[in-house]
């Protein structure tokens, strides 16, 4: 009997050996798309339980019962593994198997070792907990459980992974009549789905970056600035807040308009504050930066005559001015000025008074002033 049950093992393990080595090679074949690691586990399955060592559950010439099964083909295997890191897990195991004669129920934890390879990861796991053994007939019995083993996932998606194998030696100790004691050291099989929970990599944060268009602008010519969130949930809406080190932003949405009235040249950035409007924890800021340059400044430009150019001495003339601004900026009146003679008038005409001015040329000087200051002063005789 021993002979089998190690032959039983043997067999099984040399199975495990060949599917880890051809999905080993499968894996390096297959994309390698990373998956994300899970922080918890989910298996459920189909499991066989060969117990080992029948039960004693007779005294006499006949110590054993010849009812009690050498393999269990009933039963379902669940564990629940969460996982410190993509190696190391805690895991919670449970498994139960039903025949006619008797029922077996498996409870422990341990940790679980493991090494993704690609989609494939092999697994080994060490268990400790306690077994339950109700044989039909008598009264149940508990007693502890050590469960050794391993096996090989192969996963598919980020949330289902197949259990293709998993290999265990169970170890437990049972006595259902008095003075004998039954030392099951068998192996339990079983394959499921496993389903993955949750990720070890935390979450990418939201982020956005921001653009101004034009980058450059005069004075009072506005600029577009436009905010590109990303990493948000896309099922849930979006609040934009802007603001501005210069001029005023108006706008609510991915989109605002920038007015630069009023700025002085320089450099300038526009800031928006991007929120999740079911979370407001979930934020992110960006900025784009504007230049605003001044409005050319040209100084005005005039110019004058005078009718007639030539008088008697005590006759007037009458002098003309047309003073304009390119920059259409507002002009003050004209000032004069003559070298004999008196200048008299108001906005952009004068009359020069000849009374006892000496024969000879007279010039007379105007100046052209706009409310920045800047001026122009022909002379004209």
């Amino acid at each position: 009997m021993q002979s089998r049950k190690e032959s039983f093992i043997r067999r099984a393990l040399v199975v495990l050996a060949i599917l880890t080595f051809a999905l080993t090679i499968t894996s390096a074949a297959m994309a390698q798309d990373e998956l994300p690691a899970p922080r918890t586990e989910i298996f459920v399955g189909y499991s066989y339980l060969h117990p080992g060592t029948p039960l004693t559950l007779t005294v006499g010439p006949g110590p054993l019962d010849p009812r009690f099964p050498r393999g269990i083909t009933q039963g379902f295997n669940s564990a629940v593994t969460w996982n410190f890191n993509k190696y190391v897990g805690l895991t919670f195991d449970t498994s139960a198997h039903y025949h006619d004669d008797v029922n077996i129920g498996n409870f422990a934890f341990g940790p679980t070792i493991k090494y993704p390879i690609g989609h494939v990861t092999p697994f080994a796991h060490t268990l400790f907990g306690f077994q339950r053994v109700s044989p039909s007939g008598f009264e149940s019995d508990t007693d502890f459980l050590a469960v050794m083993g391993g096996g090989l996932d192969l996963r598919f998606t980020k949330l289902f992974t197949w259990r293709l194998l998993q290999a265990d030696w169970v170890r437990s100790q049972h006595s259902f009549v008095l003075g004998t004691q039954d030392d099951f050291r068998g192996a339990r099989l079983s394959s499921g789905i496993v389903l993955n929970l949750g990720s070890l990599t935390a979450p990418t944060p939201p982020s956005a970056t921001c653009s101004a268009s034009p980058s450059q602008v005069m004075e009072g010519e506005p600029v577009t600035v436009t905010a590109s969130p990303s990493n948000f949930n896309p099922k849930h809406d979006l609040g934009y807040q802007w603001s501005t080190t210069g001029g005023k932003a108006s706008g609510t949405g991915a989109t605002a308009q920038v007015d630069t009235a009023g700025l002085a040249g320089g450099s300038y950035s526009a800031t928006a504050q991007i929120t999740d409007t079911k979370n407001s924890k979930m934020t992110a800021n960006c900025s784009a930066n504007f230049t605003v340059t001044d409005k050319p400044k040209n100084p005005p430009q005039i110019s004058c005559s005078a009718n007639p150019t030539t008088v008697q001495s005590g006759q007037p003339s009458t002098i003309s001015c047309t003073c304009t601004s390119p920059d259409n900026s507002q002009l003050q009146p004209l000032g004069w000025q003559s070298s004999s003679g008196k200048v008299a008038g108001e906005g952009m005409n004068g009359t020069l008074d000849t009374s006892g001015a000496g024969a000879g040329a007279i010039n007379i000087t105007t100046t052209c002033t706009d409310a920045r200051g800047l001026s122009a002063s022909p002379r004209r005789p």
